[in-house]
C-alpha cells in the first residue's frame, strides 16, 4: 500500500496544470465504460498505473463532488514527457490532498449525471512532449491501455465526511493480532438490508474484537437506520469499550445527524449527556466532538469546568460555544502560552489551531498568528514534505478568509511559488490590516 515513486516535489505539476477550468472531456458513464479504442495523441501511453482500491464520496459543492481515491500505488510523476493524473468518466480530478503515508488522493470533480463513475489513476507518457491540458488525449491513453478502470454506482460508494476510513482501517490493522488477514478484508460498507444484522453483531458479547471494530466502522459510514444508531450510541457511551471503537461509533453518529428523526436524536443526546456527566473531562474525544457538532459545546464546557483548560479538545469546544468574547479571550491566551512548531506539520500545534479558531470568530489576530506560522524560520526542516504541505494548507486558510491569493492556487499541493505569494500576502496585510474587515462585518 505504501509503494511510491517520487521525483522531487515537482511530481504534482501535471495534476495542477490539468485542474478545474481547463478543457474537460464530457463522457457519459456508458460511453466511458464501453469506449471503442481510438488512437490517442501520437505515442501517448500509460507509464505507471495506480490501481484504485476504493473510492469514497465526500460533500458536493458548486465546484463539484469530493472524492477520495485509495490507491494500491502512488505513482504521480510529472515532467515534459510525463503527466500524473486521475480521471473520472472523462473529467480530470482537481487534486486537494496527496497523502503518501495512507496511500490516498483527495480531489474534486464534476460527476456525470447518470450516477455511475469510471475512474483511472496513473501516469501518461509521451514520446516527445506532453500537453497536460489535452484531457482528451490523456483520457484516451487510459481507455486504450490494458488496465481496467474502477467502476461503481455513486450511491453504493462509502462516505468520507467526519471520519477518515483509510486511517481507521490502518489503525485497526495495527491493533489486530491477525495482521496478514487484513489483506483479504473486504470494505465494510453495508447495504440497508445488511445493517440490522451488523448492528446485532456489533453488540453481541461473542463477537471478536476485530470483527466488532469492522462492524462498527461499517455502520458508521453506511447510512442511518434505527438499529445502527442504537448500536453506535450503546458502544459510544460504554466506558469499558476500547477508545478507538468508541470514537468510531461516536463519529458515526455525526454522519447520522441529518438523517435520523428528531425524537431519535434527542434520545441519543440524552445518553451522550449521561456519559458526559459520568466521565466528565475523561470522556472519549470522539463522543465530545459528537456533542460539540450537535450544538452542545456550552454543555461540554460547563461540565468540564476548569478541566477544559489545556484539554486536547479545548480549541474545538471554544470554536462552538455561544459566547464569542469568552472564546476569543481564551484563544488568545492559548496562543501566547504555546511555542511555535519548528518541524513537521505546523497545523498540528495548538498555536496554529488557536489562530484558525480566531479566524472562525472573525478576529484579525487569527490572521496575524497564521502569517506568523507561515513565515517563521524553519532552519534545517524547511524542505520537509509534511511542513510544505502544512504551509500550503495554512496559506489556503488565510486566502479563504481574506479573498487574496496573489497568483497562488490553493488547489493541488505545495509549489515553489508559495514563497512569493506569501511575501505579497504579508506586504498586503501590513498595509491594509487596519482598514480591512471580514466579509459580513
Amino acid at each position: 500500500m505504501r509503494a511510491c515513486t517520487l521525483i522531487g516535489l515537482g511530481l504534482i505539476v501535471g495534476i495542477a496544470l490539468a485542474g478545474v477550468g481547463d478543457e474537460t472531456v464530457t463522457v457519459s458513464t456508458a460511453q466511458a465504460a464501453n469506449t471503442v479504442a481510438v488512437s490517442p495523441a501520437a505515442g501517448w501511453t500509460i507509464a505507471k498505473n495506480n490501481p484504485i482500491v476504493q473510492v469514497y464520496v465526500g460533500k458536493t459543492t458548486r465546484g463539484g463532488t469530493v472524492l477520495v481515491f485509495e490507491l494500491k500505488t502512488m505513482h504521480f510523476l510529472s515532467s515534459q514527457r510525463l503527466c500524473g493524473c486521475i480521471f473520472v468518466s472523462g473529467r480530470v480530478v482537481a487534486i486537494k490532498e496527496y497523502n503518501v503515508e495512507d496511500s490516498y488522493v483527495r480531489g474534486v470533480v464534476a460527476l456525470p449525471g447518470d450516477g455511475e463513475i469510471v475512474a483511472y489513476a496513473g501516469v501518461v507518457t509521451a514520446r516527445e512532449r506532453i500537453d497536460p491540458h489535452n484531457h482528451a488525449a490523456l483520457w484516451n491513453a487510459f481507455v486504450n491501455s490494458p488496465h481496467k478502470p474502477f467502476k461503481a454506482k455513486l450511491g453504493n460508494l462509502p462516505k468520507w465526511y467526519v471520519t477518515n476510513p483509510i486511517k481507521a482501517k490502518k489503525a485497526a490493522a495495527i491493533r489486530s493480532a491477525q495482521k496478514p488477514a487484513m489483506q483479504g478484508q473486504s470494505h465494510p460498507y453495508l447495504k440497508p438490508e445488511q445493517r440490522p444484522a451488523k448492528a446485532r453483531e456489533a453488540l453481541a458479547a461473542a463477537t471478536k474484537d476485530r470483527d466488532r471494530y469492522y462492524a462498527v466502522w461499517g455502520l458508521a459510514i453506511s447510512g442511518y437506520c434505527p438499529e445502527s444508531a442504537k448500536a453506535l450510541v450503546t458502544i459510544a457511551v460504554d466506558r469499558h469499550r476500547d477508545k478507538a471503537l468508541r470514537e468510531c461509533a461516536a463519529m458515526g453518529l455525526i454522519n447520522f445527524r441529518h438523517s435520523m428523526p428528531v425524537d431519535v436524536q434527542r434520545a441519543i443526546q440524552d445518553k451522550l449527556y449521561g456519559a458526559l456527566e459520568a466521565e466528565k473531562e475523561n470522556l472519549q474525544g470522539g463522543v465530545v466532538q459528537t456533542l460539540v457538532a450537535w450544538g452542545d459545546a456550552d454543555r461540554v464546557r460547563k461540565v468540564f469546568g476548569d478541566k477544559l483548560r489545556d484539554h486536547p479538545l479545548e480549541v474545538i469546544v471554544l470554536k462552538k460555544i455561544s459566547c464569542r468574547e469568552t472564546a476569543v479571550a481564551r484563544l488568545w491566551k492559548i496562543y501566547q502560552a504555546t511555542p511555535m512548531v519548528k518541524s513537521g506539520s505546523i497545523t498540528l500545534g495548538r498555536r496554529w489551531h488557536a489562530g484558525e479558531a480566531l479566524i472562525h470568530w472573525k478576529d484579525k489576530r487569527g490572521i496575524d498568528i497564521l502569517l506568523e506560522c507561515l513565515t517563521a524560520d524553519r532552519g534545517e526542516h524547511a524542505n520537509s514534505a509534511s511542513l510544505r504541505r502544512s504551509l500550503h494548507n495554512t496559506f489556503g486558510v488565510i486566502s479563504s478568509a481574506t479573498g487574496k491569493h496573489f497568483g497562488y492556487s490553493i488547489s493541488g499541493n505545495w509549489r515553489p511559488e508559495l514563497g512569493k505569494a506569501t511575501a505579497k500576502m504579508v506586504e498586503w496585510w501590513q498595509a491594509d490590516r487596519k482598514t480591512w474587515c471580514f466579509a459580513g462585518e
